[in-house]
């Protein structure tokens, strides 16, 4: 009977850690459509919206851009309950995982500092409060899917379970790659926040040419361009910003295609590594994909913003591939360095 109730509390924490983790994404997705739509400062107070308690906000008053930066704020607060719930839980029912309690705690900590960023940023009106916020919310996003992971009835069974993979250099792979993709996503948030999204107009050239703008003649040519094309003038720190993310696009892609090459090589008896690799790949064409159409479509808001919940996901299932690549191969090096009495299955 005890068993049984473990059990079903196992999947219950294990639930409301998925919960958790997936309200992360639409709120992370509905914070790019504040952004593409300019409207982060349409509610200009806080935690107060407009003089309102944030949830008492009269329903008629979310219009336009304050709709969206309202619905960011009441997602926000969603997830910080969320979090409490999940937290209680799993310090009541977690006792043999300090190292778990201790994650949890840490991304509860997390998101309340996220929330505060947030107000800040309105209270400021302080542009790189607004990268950090964006950055931090990757991070949580992570924390959060991790623990679902090690909630999760698969982390549980392995745990002191051995496995079968050598390590090919697969760990340190996927740590790098996940280091890369998250450097990325750092010079996206930066080029949105500091308007350099379109700071070079067409792809693949750049202002009809195969280099960008690189000194005041080239970079006046440039801006005569866009002054027909009715665009705002950039510098050439808004350029190099641009560029920096186009390069690191093509670094990830050999990242992430190196990595899943090691795992069809390597690894193509693992279910779970080949599975996430796919899943990798598949994200992303896509987000190279909605890159490339976010300058053809002069940075059109949803594209803009499904490009940066992709990136999200890319990151998330690269983290992902890293949590299990660690956990399988480290249960091998338990079992190869302990001696296998002939006889017992290990």
């Amino acid at each position: 009977m005890s068993q049984s109730a473990d059990h079903a509390d196992g999947w219950g924490l294990h639930a409301i850690a998925v919960l958790t983790a997936a309200f992360t994404l639409p709120l992370i997705f509905i914070g790019g459509l504040v952004t593409s739509h300019d409207a982060a400062l349409s509610v200009p107070d806080w935690p107060t919206s407009f003089g309102y308690n944030m949830f008492l906000f009269p329903w008629n008053k979310m219009v336009g851009g304050i709709f969206l930066e309202h619905s960011h704020r009441l997602f926000g607060s969603t997830l910080g309950f969320l979090a409490i719930a999940l937290t209680a839980w799993l310090l009541m029912k977690e006792k043999k995982r300090r190292w778990l309690r201790t994650l949890m705690l840490l991304s509860l900590a997390l998101i309340v500092l996220q929330g505060c960023l947030g107000g800040y940023r309105v209270i400021l009106l302080m542009k790189p409060i607004a990268i950090v916020h964006a950055c931090l919310a990757q991070v949580v996003f992570c924390m959060l899917v991790s623990i679902a992971l090690f909630t999760s009835p698969w982390w549980r069974k392995r745990e002191g379970m051995a496995a079968s993979l050598k390590d090919w250099g697969i760990r340190k792979l996927a740590v790098w790659t996940t280091a890369l993709i998250f450097i990325q996503l750092i010079l996206g948030a930066s080029m949105r926040h500091t308007d350099s999204g379109l700071a070079v107009t067409d792809f693949p050239l750049m202002y009809g040419k195969w280099m960008p703008p690189m000194d005041a003649a080239a970079l006046e040519r440039a801006n005569a361009q866009r002054w027909h094309m009715g665009l705002d003038p950039v510098s050439l720190n808004q350029i190099a910003i641009h560029m920096a993310h186009r390069v690191g696009a093509v670094v990830v892609s050999v990242a992430v295609l190196a990595m899943v090459w090691m795992v069809r090589r390597r690894y193509s008896n693992c279910t779970e590594l080949r599975r996430l690799g796919w899943i990798l790949i598949g994200l992303l064409v896509i987000q190279l994909g909605l890159g490339m159409s976010v300058i053809w479509t002069q940075k059109a808001a949803d594209i803009a913003t499904a490009h940066v919940a992709v990136g999200a996901l890319t990151l998330m299932v690269s983290f992902l591939m890293t949590l299990v690549s660690f956990k399988l191969v480290a249960a091998n090096e338990a079992r190869e360095s302990v001696p296998v009495t002939e006889g017992v299955v290990a």
